[in-house]
């Protein structure tokens, strides 16, 4: 399993619509229907309103490389552009990481 972390530091006051913006395009739903992601959250970082997180679930790097390469992550990008500092290529900073242990949850 690879864990996504997506890091998105963002123009000040704008966390509430670019929260609202991810939920009206779909975005996290749009990644799971598309590829292999298994799961997709967002957060704020609590001491940090500017900064927010995105991480996704794979099953492989593959996967997620398919993520990277799709046209709806394309898509995306101006969209969430408008919310940055800095500008698109912010999309890229982040980390993937390889699972080494894990439990499974049961809800």
């Amino acid at each position: 399993m690879f864990r996504s972390l997506l890091y998105l530091d963002i123009k000040p006051g704008t966390g509430p619509a670019l929260v609202e913006w991810y939920k009206e395009a779909r975005v996290l739903e749009k990644a799971v229907e598309a590829v292999g992601c298994i799961s997709t959250e967002m957060y704020p970082l609590p001491d940090n309103p500017n900064r927010y997180f995105v991480t996704a679930l794979w099953r492989n790097h593959d996967d997620y490389q398919k993520w990277l390469d799709h046209p709806l992550r394309k898509e995306f990008a101006p969209g969430i552009s408008q919310f940055l500092t800095e500008t698109e290529e912010d999309l890229h900073s982040g980390a993937l990481l390889e699972s080494v242990h894990a439990c499974p949850t049961s809800w």
